[in-house]
């Protein structure tokens, strides 16, 4: 759109305005004079209803005992009410209609919430009276523990005063219904002016002289000194009579605060009965005011206005016309185009969102192959370590790993000057149970052998008996099998060695229907200490004391330091 439609637009669009309010204004007046009669006869009844409410609000304001601040408050609330009612009045008279009867209706309205909140405010104040002005709140176990001659700490007192001064507050800003916690009228009693507060502070030494007298009796007593600690308890009854006289002292001198709080409270009805009338006057004002009120005659206005607001009825109508038919093509122009832009953007983003959910599946299926090409590696992998380091048959840790792990420990074992021990073992005639019973019998015996050796190294009881720890037990090659002890003596490989050959020996092995028994030649040497031995050197002399065990007769065991 041009400049120049613009300002034409814009011109047409001022014009009808300024002829519709001129329009709306005549066709109006015509039904000014007969509306207001009906209106000004509506607005007398809610006022006269309001008045009755204010009137009886009145009535119950001079039945509440009021505090200084809601006494201001409610006298506030009178003034604003009756200048709402002076601004609808002169807005009706000066033919205002509508402005005044949304005026004196909010004068009604507010009327009515304020006869409800002071008709409200009675049955609390009934209960603030009950709780709060009565001599059985915060004196009442003062007088009881004077009567019982039981006595309190000078803290439980500044106590007392502290809730009284709460409950003073509470009262002051009109929340009554707290009010029972801390009564307002042992507020005004129990405030700590300077009287009571010396009063309070020469009953201090007295609680202090008595937690002394009685620390010093319980010494006494502890030292055996009854007579000396009977004299301090005397003393004590003495200082306790004194304190029983100054609690007196404190009782009469809050009981007369009391009976002043409560003149001072009973004093409030009449400035609230004061108010009342006050309230009373400023109502019977009002309707005298209302009665004065005379409304102008709009009978020649509604006659003179009519031709004029044909005229302008006409012409309104005819640039109503043009101008919706305008305002329906340009908008209409404009809704298209941007529906076209917004369509276009739409499948923009659609695009654009399927590309990003298409990319992002993409992602997700190529981490969950690359997870299970991982785990499948992993697995893999721990395999290939389980046999690169076990014996396929036995599930025993191999040649290789053996001598490898015998490498370290040798190391260590001369660095740190730790014993080191080797045993070897050799099945007897394990070539005649694979020609008598084949070799699947052969396997059997090899299996058995290596778990009787791998579960009687690991058992507590052995580790106990000879000092083994960290046992590695190996498959050396065929029938032979190894154990290296790590920080184990020559005599507890020895021990342990004879152990097993008694428990291979005494061991029935089962193949299919077939029932065998086989000994074993055990040979046993331990590291010396001396730093240029090999491990080598220290394997072999273990395989030597092997074959001693071997030529000796077999099913024993032999050793070589």
């Amino acid at each position: 759109m041009t400049i120049r439609k613009k300002v034409i637009f814009f011109f047409l669009l001022l014009l009808f305005s300024f002829l519709v309010f001129h329009m709306w204004n005549a066709m109006r007046a015509d039904e000014r004079s007969a509306e207001g009669m009906i209106v000004l006869a509506d607005l007398f009844e809610r006022i006269s209803e309001a008045q009755l409410n204010i009137i009886e609000a009145g009535g119950l304001a001079g039945k509440i005992y009021l505090s200084p601040k809601e006494a201001s408050r409610i006298e506030a609330e009178v003034e604003r009410l009756r200048q709402e009612f002076v601004d609808g009045g002169h807005r009706i008279a000066n033919f205002s209609l509508s402005r005044g009867t949304e005026q004196v209706g909010r004068f009604v309205e507010h009327g009515s919430r304020f006869y409800q909140e002071l008709k409200g405010l009675l049955p609390l104040k009934k209960k603030m009276m009950e709780t709060c002005v009565s001599s059985d709140g915060i004196l009442k176990p003062v007088y009881e523990i004077i009567q019982e001659r039981r006595l309190i700490h000078y803290k439980f007192v500044n106590q007392l005063a502290a809730n009284v001064r709460k409950g003073e507050r509470f009262f002051e800003a009109g929340e009554y219904s707290k009010c029972s916690f801390s009564p307002w009228v042992d507020a005004h009693a129990q405030t700590l002016d300077p009287v009571l507060q010396k009063m309070l502070r020469a009953v201090e030494p007295l609680h202090q002289e008595l937690h002394d007298i009685a620390a010093k009796a319980d010494q006494l007593v502890v030292e055996g000194q009854g007579e000396s600690a009977k004299k301090m308890m005397d003393r004590a009854f003495v200082t306790l009579s004194l304190l029983d006289g100054r609690l007196h002292d404190i009782t009469e001198y809050a009981d007369e605060k009391y009976r002043k709080a409560l003149s001072d409270f009973l004093a409030q009805k009449e400035k609230t009965m004061g108010l009342h009338g006050e309230t009373l006057e400023i109502l019977f004002g009002w309707k005298a005011y209302l009665k004065n009120t005379v409304l102008p005659d709009a009978e020649s206005a509604m006659h003179s206005s009519f031709a004029w607001s044909r005229l302008l009825l006409v012409v309104v109508a005819v640039l109503a016309i043009l101008l919706a038919l305008a305002i329906c093509f340009l908008t209409a122009r404009k809704t298209a185009l941007s529906f076209r832009a917004t369509q276009e953007s739409n499948e923009t983003i659609r695009s654009s969102l399927e590309k990003q959910q298409q990319l992002i599946y993409n992602l997700e299926q190529e981490i969950e192959r690359r997870k299970n090409v991982e785990a499948e590696l992993q697995a893999a992998n721990q395999e290939l370590e389980d046999m690169a380091v076990t014996d396929g048959l036995t599930g025993l840790y191999n040649h290789r790993f053996m001598k490898q792990f015998l490498h370290m420990e040798h190391n260590r074992a001369i660095r740190h000057q730790h014993d080191l021990s080797v045993i070897m073992i050799d099945i007897d005639f394990f070539k005649k149970v694979n020609d008598a019973y084949g070799h699947g019998c052969g396997d059997v015996v090899l299996l058995g052998i290596g778990e009787i050796l791998q579960q009687r190294v690991r058992s507590t009881d052995m580790i106990a008996r000879f000092d083994v720890d960290q046992a590695v037990v190996a498959r050396y090659g065929g029938e032979e099998m190894a154990i290296i002890l790590p920080e184990t003596p020559l005599e507890g490989a020895v021990g342990l060695a004879e152990d097993l050959r008694r428990m291979i020996e005494n061991y029935t092995f089962h193949c299919e229907e077939v029932q065998m028994n086989v000994t074993v030649s055990i040979g046993v040497a331990a590291s010396t200490k001396a730093k240029d031995e090999t491990w080598s050197a220290l394997l072999g002399r273990a395989d030597a004391a092997l074959y001693r065990a071997k030529n000796g007769g077999r099913n024993r065991v032999e050793q070589i330091v």
